[in-house]
């Protein structure tokens, strides 16, 4: 049983995130891709089946030029992710490890915007489960 599951807060703590490198590496290669513009998301299970599921957030310099709105996007899909993930959570019954990969430029778009993408991709990974 997922001990992350048991108790349905809105917290995200850092045992939640992905800091390993190795881990980050084997998700871009193994995991499955679900793209909605302007989110990419690569999730895959976590081999050992036990623990939480991890996230990461990306926001490329590329994409986003000044470090106050990739700082912003990045708050704002973190705050996303922490008020869905017991909705997400629910469904699950097993571990995963998910990446999500802001691909769209310049333009800062709007929390529901971002929320609606968010809950799309989310809505996708869980039609192909």
């Amino acid at each position: 049983m997922n001990s992350c599951k048991k108790k349905l807060n809105y917290t995200f703590k850092k045992k939640e995130r992905i800091v390993q490198r190795k881990v980050i590496i084997d998700l871009f290669k193994k995991g499955k891709k679900y793209k909605v513009f302007p989110l990419l998301a690569f999730i895959n299970r976590r081999p050992s089946g036990i623990g939480c599921n991890q996230v990461l957030f990306q926001i490329p310099k590329k994409m986003v030029g000044k470090a106050y709105m990739r700082n912003r996007l990045r708050r704002q899909l973190r705050e996303i992710y922490r008020l869905q993930k017991n909705n997400f959570l629910q469904r699950l019954t097993y571990p995963l490890y998910m990446a999500f990969i802001y691909i769209g430029h310049l333009t800062l778009p709007s929390y529901r915007l971002l929320e609606r993408v968010f809950l799309k991709l989310l809505h996708q990974f869980c039609q192909d489960n």
